[in-house]
């Protein structure tokens, strides 16, 4: 399976770990809650600080995958130790098999084939669509680890 997609949604086995993971990233990013927000095309940091409680996360144990791509889009690259997309990205849930795309310092890069599933899942613009993909995604994922 070298290179190929794998997308797990991962049950974060303490709610706690979501929410905390999520905001040592938005600090070592070095954005504020309304700093983030205000990137993000929200409001203010009211509308994002519900995705830092732990409690949003005792029925859903991931971060949703559309806010998670833009926010690895603002945070990656900054910080220090700059924050890298797939940190962001496992999160949602969103794991690949490692391959190729492997860097030579063992740090992880997105195969191509996830790449472009998150270019096109971006590209959609109809929230029925999007939830149309996810649904997809999970019952593939569910159905290959029921074998």
């Amino acid at each position: 399976m070298e290179g190929d997609l794998a997308i797990c949604y991962m049950r974060m086995t303490d709610q706690f770990d979501i929410a905390a993971r999520l905001k040592a990233l938005r600090n070592r990013a070095g954005f504020s809650m309304d700093a983030l927000s205000r990137e993000l095309g929200m409001k203010g940091a009211s509308s994002y600080q519900r995705y830092e409680h732990p409690k949003n996360y005792a029925r859903k144990h991931y971060l949703p995958l559309e806010l998670a791509i833009k926010v690895g889009q603002v945070f990656e690259g900054n910080g220090d130790p700059p924050v890298e997309y797939s940190e962001v990205m496992e999160l949602a849930g969103v794991d690949r098999v490692l391959g190729d795309g492997e860097k030579a310092n063992g740090s992880q890069q997105f195969s191509e084939e996830t790449q472009e599933v998150v270019r096109l899942y971006d590209q959609l613009n109809n929230p029925v669509d999007r939830q149309s993909v996810l649904n997809l995604l999970r019952s593939l994922v569910k159905n290959t680890t029921n074998r």
